[in-house]
């Protein structure tokens, strides 16, 4: 079968060398977000408190149900990507979503906190999932090259927590 006759999947899995050009949009993008997320943790109790006046235990609270809910939307990010949207509209969709709910809390965030938290969650929840997905896609079944690929996935995740 020639190149040319191949669908879009396909040919991106039909590369040559190590790791195909894809994999480095979604490596910095996985990067990114995981810069987000673990930076976001580390200032939200301090911001809940110093900023809107919550009282210790309800800061806690409140940050314990925010990482809950961005675990509990990847479900249903999944289930989105599985049966309505796919991996690719999924992974965009939840990016926007998480640049709105950041956009959100630059305007005003002692006014807008839960409703850009919201938009964050809820993006996550449809980004974390599926970009996993995309990278063990961008290789055909059985390809020995996968496990360097989710390798160089891994450092990008790796990467954006510590910096986060």
């Amino acid at each position: 079968m020639s190149v040319n006759t191949l669908n879009p999947l396909e040919k991106v899995q039909n590369f040559e060398g190590k790791y195909p050009k894809q994999i480095w949009p979604l490596f910095f993008s996985e990067m990114w977000e995981r810069f987000s997320f673990y930076g976001m943790r580390g200032m939200l109790i301090y911001f809940m408190v110093t900023e809107l006046m919550l009282n210790d235990s309800v800061a806690n609270l409140q940050y314990g149900a925010t990482q809950a809910f961005v675990y509990a939307f990847t479900f249903i990010g999944g289930l989105f990507a599985d049966k309505i949207l796919g991996y690719r509209k999924s992974l965009f969709w939840g990016g926007i979503l998480m640049i709105a709910g950041s956009l959100i809390l630059a305007i005003d965030p002692k006014a807008f906190f839960f409703f850009g938290i919201s938009f964050t969650i809820i993006g996550t929840g449809f980004f974390k999932p599926n970009i996993s997905t995309m990278v063990g896609q961008l290789y055909k079944e059985g390809d020995p090259r996968r496990d360097a690929g989710f390798s160089l996935f891994y450092a990008g995740i790796n990467i954006g927590a510590l910096l986060g």
